[in-house]
Formats: C-alpha cells, structure tokens, sequence
C-alpha cells in the first residue's frame, strides 16, 4: 500500500509541474531552461512566424496558376488591400472580358 501511495504522489507531482509549465506557457510566459522542476524541453525552439506575405504571394500564385474568375474573386476578397489585390482586380477584368 505504502508503494502505490509513494507512485501516486509522485505522478502527481510530475503533472501538476507538467500542467503548470504548459500553462505558462500559453500564457505567454517564460519558462526557465535552468528550472528542472518543469521537465522543459529547452532544445526545442518555437520557430519564428512565418511572413504573412509570402503565403499571400502563394495563394496569388495559385489563382494565377487556377485563372479561374473564381480563383481571382476569392482572392481579392481575402486580401482586399494587400498590392497584389491590385493585380488579381486587372486579371480578374481580363477574364472577366473574355467572356464577354
């Protein structure tokens, strides 16, 4: 009995400090590489944010690869002030010409 009691707690302990490091973190607080209580991984870093303009650039690129009325519609409508939402409305007229 006095076995299972000492593995309980321990389990306990372990993700109770488990819980609070991951709570810290989606807090957006810093955890402590030093701190061996939080069992953090501090090998593993969070990789930066990817630049929202290139993703845009792709989604352009696939209406440009689509050139659909459609492709264009949804893309301007996604980045309506974005540069290349200028480019896609020109496109999208010259499709918009051709069935006419």
């Amino acid at each position: 009995m006095k076995k299972f009691l000492f593995i309980h707690v321990v389990a306990s302990l372990f993700i109770t400090t488990e819980v609070m490091a991951m709570s810290k973190i989606s807090s957006g607080q810093q955890t402590s590489c030093n701190n061996k209580m939080e069992h953090q991984d501090c090998s593993a870093e969070i990789p930066p944010a990817r630049d929202g303009n290139i993703a845009i650039r792709e989604e352009y690129d696939a209406a440009m690869a689509a050139n659909t009325v459609a492709a264009f519609e949804i893309f301007i409508a996604r980045h309506p002030d974005h540069t290349l939402a200028n480019l896609a409305r020109d496109k999208l007229a010259q499709l918009q010409c051709d069935d006419c």
